[in-house]
């Protein structure tokens, strides 16, 4: 709804699973991404998880969803306004609909 992809990552030494967001990640988009920051609690009798950050490296295969936005100004780096204008519009009721 705010044009953010999700991202789900299991880590093998917490044993559970992180969700990360992405400005403007589309079903089906590969995203290149590397751990940035890693912060494990070594206090004895502590079983909280880790927390991390990860960082997008580059955008791999697009989305099979994605088009060419009409607007000029919609990129990452000029107007925000439109979240979804990369999306087909076939694929943006699709999503819409699952969130109701």
């Amino acid at each position: 709804d705010d044009g953010k992809g999700v991202v789900t990552v299991y880590c093998r030494r917490d044993r559970q699973l992180f969700s990360f967001s992405f400005d403007r990640a589309l079903p089906g988009e590969k995203l290149h991404l590397r751990v940035g920051e890693a912060k494990h609690d070594r206090f004895k009798g502590k079983k909280e998880p880790g927390r991390y950050r990860l960082l997008l490296e580059e955008r791999g295969a697009a989305s099979p969803d994605e088009v060419t936005p009409e607007c000029e100004h919609f990129s990452k780096d000029k107007c925000g306004g439109c979240t979804l204008q990369h999306m087909s519009y076939e694929a943006q009721l699709h999503q819409k609909r699952e969130l109701l």
